[in-house]
């Protein structure tokens, strides 16, 4: 199995891993105390995506807007799961957090990447009481029970690798992220958020990220993502937008076309309340 990293064009045969930058058995423990998580927080969430991360797969998750997510809605013991775990950021940082983290992605060098991960930080999460562990699955048959889970923090696969010719995860049949078009893409991922419905409990909440794409005919996909979770039943909870900066990008092409390129991400957050009538709320 092979893969491209974002930006090279050359195969990455062996995905490697290194010791991550977690220093501290006390990771996060005085997060739940801080005066700003005793209320609503803003809806623009400043981070900084120019760390070193210490892994070589692609479309990396922050690791303090995951920690901040995870800490906002959920609680010490509660269960986490992202079904498009990738390299595995957001599940090991719910084990060092104290939560029952679970992982699940289509790509087998995910999940080794991913374990790796873990178990360098065992010492750590099992000091917090927390567990990580990562199993291949597809996100459409996500192999969780009913109404078991408390908090769901994912990002699917967006942007320049759907639609790309030489740019993708890997070459695993029914990844999301071999999509060759949007009009694909779209219905994979309804059916995608479906499964996070089925499986979290009543009143749990799901986190999706997503980037609107500014190529070509542009396509508001914070927008749809939002719509499409809230017609498989969850009721609209928030939407924050996350600034990629700094960032140091100018848009190509004939500058008479006034695009702009989107330098920001949302994450769509949904509660699963059974609330009737919601769907009609906002049904266009």
């Amino acid at each position: 199995m092979s893969l491209k990293a974002f930006g090279s064009g050359k195969h990455v045969e062996k995905l490697s891993y290194k010791r991550p930058i977690y220093v501290a058995a006390t990771y996060g423990q005085a997060m739940e105390d801080r005066p700003d998580f005793r209320k609503s927080p803003f809806s623009v969430l400043q981070y900084n995506f120019r760390f070193i991360y210490p892994d070589s797969y692609p479309a990396k998750f922050n690791r303090e807007l995951a920690q901040d997510m995870i800490l906002l809605y959920s609680k010490p013991q509660d269960k986490v799961f992202d079904p498009f775990v990738g390299s595995g950021e957001i599940i090991v940082t719910a084990g060092l957090l104290g939560r029952h983290g679970v992982g699940f992605d289509i790509n087998p060098t995910a999940i080794e990447i991913s374990n790796a991960k873990a178990a360098d930080h065992q010492h750590l999460i099992d000091a917090a009481g927390g567990s990580a562990r990562f199993e291949v699955a597809d996100v459409r048959k996500i192999p969780l029970d009913d109404n078991s889970q408390d908090f769901c923090l994912t990002s699917p696969p967006f942007g320049t690798i759907i639609d790309a010719k030489h740019l993708k995860y890997s070459d695993v049949d029914g990844c999301l992220g071999n999509s060759k078009d949007y009009h694909d893409f779209l219905p994979d991922l309804r059916a995608s958020i479906k499964e996070i419905y089925r499986v979290l409990k009543k009143n749990g909440v799901a986190a999706i990220e997503m980037r609107d794409r500014g190529k070509g005919v542009f396509i508001p996909l914070g927008a749809i993502t939002m719509m499409q979770m809230v017609q498989v039943g969850f009721e609209p909870w928030a939407m924050f937008i996350v600034p990629w900066s700094p960032y140091s990008m100018w848009p190509y092409g004939p500058k008479e076309a006034r695009k702009a390129i989107p330098s920001h991400a949302y994450l769509c957050v949904g509660r699963k309340t059974l609330r009737q009538g919601v769907k009609e709320m906002f049904s266009l």
